[in-house]
């Protein structure tokens, strides 16, 4: 409990250095993962709150991606949530990604799709650390949050169970790594309540939950 404490206070300072005022170029923040990421049915997803709370408390930061969607009113629109990939997919690019953009920040939510296409737990955990691992690797200067993925309600009893064991082992996993020393840290999205339009993708509000969580992890919360 006390290594825990550690961890999470020097997280805390590292987000509180990131986001600073003051700072001569903006926090680049990367929105990585799938279809939840890119705001699937409402376009800009939980990227819309969590970039308005970002504005309201007057920190300089930026979604950075090649992609890019959302209300013309936001400030930055990119991010890089690709519909449907799973993680074996998205590492692929990553790395060139990555290099170009360069982000302070990842936000990652990501195995969805790989639970949906049969992947069984274990191997999705897997292949989500050596994905985490990549970031690290690739931008060591980053901080990873690592969300425990929003729940799933589709009614496929298998699946929605895969969701739920999967969401359950991930802070296990994130702990694991911050104790090594990478520079990560857990983004607990799985008793948020959120609601789902299809019993996956999030309604409005619940994209709102979601940048809300965010942001109180960036709070030290």
């Amino acid at each position: 409990m006390l290594r825990r404490t550690f961890l999470k206070v020097g997280v805390e300072v590292m987000l509180s250095t990131l986001l600073g005022k003051g700072a001569k170029t903006p926090v680049k923040i990367m929105p990585l993962g799938d279809s939840i990421t890119s705001g699937y049915g409402h376009e800009g997803g939980y990227r819309i709150r969590l970039g308005a709370l970002i504005e309201d408390a007057t920190y300089d930061a930026v979604f950075v991606g090649s992609q890019e969607n959302g209300p013309a009113g936001m400030r930055s629109r990119q991010h890089e949530g690709h519909d449907g990939w799973t993680i074996p997919q998205l590492a692929a690019p990553l790395n060139d990604w990555l290099q170009t953009q360069q982000p302070d920040i990842v936000l990652l939510h990501m195995g969805t799709n790989d639970l949906w296409e049969q992947f069984d737990v274990p191997a999705t955990l897997v292949n989500l650390e050596n994905l985490i691992r990549q970031i690290c690797a690739q931008v060591p200067q980053a901080l990873v949050m690592v969300a425990a993925v929003i729940r799933a309600d589709t009614g496929v009893k298998e699946y929605d169970k895969r969701i739920r064991l999967y969401g359950d082992v991930v802070p296990g996993l994130v702990w694991n790594l911050a104790g090594e020393g990478l520079q990560v840290v857990l983004t607990d999205m799985r008793n948020l309540g959120v609601a789902t339009e299809d019993g996956v993708h999030p309604t409005a509000a619940g994209y709102d939950l979601m940048g809300e969580q965010w942001w109180i992890i960036m709070q030290g919360g």
